[in-house]
């Protein structure tokens, strides 16, 4: 699909209102369009539309049932002042045996908003299900984080503590 390469395009430039405008008239045409609700969502938690973001989300996951959407569900709710929503939501993915991306996507999304418990047994889950994925991921994860953050101090108690658990078991 042409349009999908589009809206990656303006995803990635940031370019959010453009976006925006360019999935509100595609949505007229295909109103249940999975990549159409998807950047559009995007586009509109980048823009500070959380309550809109979060309603397209909760849509998305109601159409396809994927749990990816949940977790994305949960980051406009963090941005509104609704954590423990938010926080019911990942815990729907956390409990669910589901893709090695989904998890660390879960494990992220707990990490920035300073649930380190919750993205302790996220990422323990998807650390279990599979090592070298995971372990791929959060390679990854550190290599996109520029600064010293909190997010990355955060991460970092929360492998820590992983890791201590996987010593405890292995005895």
């Amino acid at each position: 699909m042409v349009y999908l390469e589009k809206m990656q395009k303006m995803f990635s430039e940031k370019k959010y209102a453009e976006l925006k405008s360019f999935c509100e008239s595609e949505l007229s045409l295909h109103q249940n369009d999975i990549d159409l609700l998807f950047f559009y969502a995007s586009a509109l938690e980048a823009l500070g539309e959380h309550e809109k973001a979060r309603n397209y989300f909760e849509k998305l996951f109601n159409i396809t049932k994927e749990k990816l959407f949940l977790v994305c569900k949960s980051i406009p709710s963090f941005s509104l002042g609704e954590r423990q929503t938010a926080i019911r939501d990942l815990e729907k993915v956390r409990n669910d045996e589901e893709n090695p991306h989904v998890l660390f996507y879960a494990f992220k999304v707990a990490v920035k908003n300073g649930e380190i418990e919750t993205a302790q047994k996220i990422l323990y889950k998807a650390f279990k299900k599979s090592p070298n994925e995971t372990i791929d991921n959060l390679q990854k994860f550190f290599e996109d984080i520029k600064t010293a953050s909190m997010e990355k101090r955060m991460m970092f108690i929360a492998i820590i503590n992983l890791l201590r658990e996987i010593k405890r078991l292995q005895g």
